[in-house]
């Protein structure tokens, strides 16, 4: 047997080309959206899932975690920044001249690895917020999701943090040497 419409063969009623049944109607897909949650909770999905502006990373570091709304994992990622440059970098000190190449090629190495990961460490971190947020309101999550705001003073906070810790830092420093 062969469809009216499109000629196409009909199994069981239905037509394989086109979709449509013996009585009339017609088969359609559900467009099923795997990223509708994390659409609703982040509105910056699309760019973050796609490495858009990588630049942000780049330029921010782990502050750019803080500032994707994950204030506690920015400010622990900083701290874990700041110590990694420190022991590597200023604790290992031969001469000024590899110093500063070394200075140079730590940052843009660790900026590198920042603009490649961070993206995916936010996207990681807002499905188990998403995931929380569905145990906590089995009802009505995606209304939830939807009017969850970031806070970009996150960001801030964790800046504020991060010079109290350099400054921290450079009194531990001026101590050990001497110079108060």
């Amino acid at each position: 047997m062969y469809c009216e419409k499109c000629k196409g063969k009909v199994v069981d009623g239905v037509c394989i080309k086109c979709g449509k049944i013996k009585d009339g109607d017609k088969i359609e897909e559900k467009n099923i959206d795997k990223f509708e949650d994390l659409k609703l909770f982040n509105k910056d999905f699309d760019s973050i899932n796609r490495n858009k502006k990588q630049y942000l990373p780049f330029i921010f570091g782990p502050i750019y975690i803080s500032y994707r709304g994950h204030f506690f994992t920015g400010t622990i990622l900083v701290l874990v920044d700041y110590l990694l440059f420190y022991f590597i970098v200023l604790n290992n000190i031969l001469n000024i001249f590899s110093s500063v190449i070394m200075i140079y090629l730590y940052i843009f190495i660790d900026r590198l690895l920042w603009a490649t990961f961070s993206n995916p460490i936010c996207i990681l971190l807002d499905k188990i917020k998403i995931k929380q947020i569905k145990n906590k309101y089995k009802e009505n999550y995606k209304y939830e999701l939807k009017v969850y705001k970031h806070r970009k003073i996150y960001s801030v906070l964790t800046v504020l943090i991060y010079i109290i810790l350099i400054l921290i830092f450079i009194k531990i420093k001026r101590i050990q040497n001497g110079v108060i």
